[in-house]
């Protein structure tokens, strides 16, 4: 028993501990509502459904080119909606996420054989329910799991020279198409992680005179490669999506310092509230970096170590999180960038030999996010848990391959796409699916044989809809859904007469939240 213990047993019960955990918060957290998380949920049904065959949803979406990424979270969920209904799809899908989470910690330590991996494994908590998961960002989220287990795999297998397997590319190469498929940020951010490192290893064979520069060369295109097929396909997607990029350098670089120090990437909802706890988690912090470099003076360690890559890498991300506007490329890349300089910085400390401080910060995290952070999420978790059962309570009378014009009058960032819910479990056309209109998700609008949609007799109603293809056959809307204060409608006096002229409402929920609306038979 006790060979067993020291053997196997540790791992054992690290991974029982992951799976209690991964069950606590995927069951705990229930469908997990998000900003973005609806509209995902909606076309992973209707990447489902498409693959089943089904004809009114062949007849609105096609599928997008093989070189488009932030496709891999919508197809797993998919794939699980094969076997589950929605809700307990979400739920599977949120354990796996939270599963990988700790095991990529685990292998990424265990890579760079560091001392008690199993108990500072568990300090993947904290990016559990970071701010970019929350708001429905789950390619990304998955893509930093992968970006973690590719660091360790690459330090681990790549660190010295030699020849290698062919296995060992195909490893490389698997990964690095997972980093693509979930998010092509943290690709190039694993690959200038990789250019660090063979520039380091350059530095050496140039100092070495035994091995002879042919044969690194020879090493490092094998790798270069492994990431020419994602390179080049990101090149293609940048060339074939408009982006109306901002200028770079053109952030206010005050402003974007004075984000460092409050954590921005582990605050969701109240930033006031929320950093009460956040704050002991930037103390920890500090502390560990204070006494890192007071550790590593005293202890006379000079020099470049393995791990001091990451350190580069965090500086790195630094200035691209300065350089970089926001709104460059796809979006919201500021929180991004900050991401990843909190996760280089964290997974730096953890590869330091400070291990009675690590294990206090370590503990010290754990019990912030357990016992103030997600007291609070989960709170209002529950409470958006509740509207939801309301919009599928609304939504039972809507019928399968109907088109439907969600709007939202509730006010509530956290809710915009919520009446995306209605199609979880159906297959429905939403109109205002802006994954179909962007071009760098799954499913894009058929253009070719989709209907010309009209609200009423009307392509355009100012404030309300617009027709996507106006070029199609005229069709009536089936269903106007509306979700929020029904009162709303007053101001928008066109949109009042349409929907009493041509829609009849066909059930309302308790509270007066959800509204459907299905349109009259016309003698």
């Amino acid at each position: 028993m006790r060979n067993f213990f020291n053997s196997h047993g540790k791992l054992v019960l690290t991974l029982l501990s992951f799976l209690g955990i991964s069950l606590y918060y995927a069951i705990g957290n229930g469908v997990f509502p998000s900003i973005d998380g609806p509209s995902h949920w909606n076309n992973a049904n209707l990447l489902k459904q498409y693959f089943l065959g089904n004809e009114a949803v062949k007849q609105n979406f096609e599928l997008n080119t093989f070189y488009i990424p932030n496709v891999l979270s919508q197809f797993l969920l998919s794939f699980l909606m094969l076997f589950f209904k929605s809700t307990w799809a979400m739920i599977v899908f949120q354990f796996i996420h939270y599963m990988l989470f700790f095991v990529g910690f685990l292998y990424f330590l265990r890579s760079y054989q560091v001392k008690h991996a199993y108990f500072i494994s568990l300090i993947a908590i904290l990016f559990f329910n970071a701010f970019l998961w929350n708001i429905g960002f789950y390619n990304f989220s998955f893509s930093v799991i992968f970006l973690v287990i590719a660091l360790g795999y690459f330090h681990k297998q790549f660190s010295s020279s030699g020849s290698r397997l062919i296995s060992t590319y195909a490893i490389l190469f698997v990964l690095s198409a997972l980093l693509f498929y979930s998010n092509a940020l943290s690709l190039l951010v694993f690959f200038l992680f990789v250019a660090f490192k063979e520039l380091k290893k350059l530095f050496l064979y140039m100092k070495n005179s035994n091995e002879t520069l042919k044969v690194f060369m020879i090493q490092e295109l094998k790798i270069l490669m492994v990431f020419i097929p994602f390179l080049s396909m990101i090149f293609l997607f940048q060339s074939k999506i408009e982006f109306q990029n901002p200028p770079l350098f053109s952030n206010n670089i005050g402003e974007y310092m004075a984000e460092l120090p409050y954590l921005k990437p582990f605050i969701v909802y109240h930033v006031e509230r929320e950093f009460q706890f956040v704050k002991w988690i930037s103390y920890c912090l500090i502390i560990l970096i204070a006494y890192t470099l007071f550790w590593r003076i005293k202890e006379r360690k000079k020099g470049f170590e393995q791990g001091d890559i990451l350190l580069v890498m965090l500086l790195s991300v630094a200035a691209l999180y300065l350089i970089i506007p926001n709104m460059y490329s796809v979006g919201m890349m500021s929180p991004r960038f900050l991401y990843f300089v909190f996760l280089f910085l964290i997974l730096w400390l953890l590869l330091q030999d400070t291990r009675v401080i690590k294990f206090l910060m370590v503990g010290c995290i754990i019990v912030a996010v357990f016992f103030e952070r997600d007291k609070m999420h989960i709170h209002l978790l529950n409470e958006m848990n509740r509207s939801l059962k309301l919009v599928e309570k609304a939504s039972v009378l809507i019928e399968p391959n109907s088109s439907v014009l969600p709007l939202d009058f509730s006010g509530n960032w956290l809710e915009r796409h919520f009446a995306h819910y209605i199609s979880a479990d159906k297959p429905l056309i939403i109109l205002d699916n802006y994954e179909a209109t962007v071009g760098w998700f799954p499913l894009k609008w058929r253009v070719s044989t989709m209907p010309k949609y009209l609200l009423g007799e009307s392509e355009t109603v100012e404030g309300i809809y617009n027709c996507i293809n106006k070029q199609g056959v005229s069709k009536p809307i089936d269903y106007v859904f509306i979700y929020g204060d029904r009162g709303r409608i007053s101001a928008f006096p066109h949109f009042d007469s349409i929907l009493s002229g041509y829609y009849q409402k066909v059930v309302t929920a308790e509270n007066g939240l959800c509204s459907v609306y299905k349109l009259k038979q016309r003698e």
